[in-house]
């Protein structure tokens, strides 16, 4: 199963998820088409979490 959740601050939600303990398999990185980052549900699904609209990365 893969499971992919987008959000318009993927560095603030990181910064969130650290500072309240929670786990993250991948940090933010580019890719060329998005920015992501990859985290485990608690049944070990992965979960993609991406900026913004999907097939674009751009500047903030």
């Amino acid at each position: 199963m893969h499971v992919e959740l987008s959000t318009q601050d993927l560095d603030g939600l990181y910064a969130w998820m650290q500072e309240t303990g929670i786990a993250v398999e991948t940090p933010p990185h580019d890719r060329p088409w998005e920015r992501v980052m990859v985290l485990r549900d608690p049944d070990g699904f992965r979960v993609e979490v991406s900026r913004g609209e999907r097939q674009r990365n751009r500047p903030e």
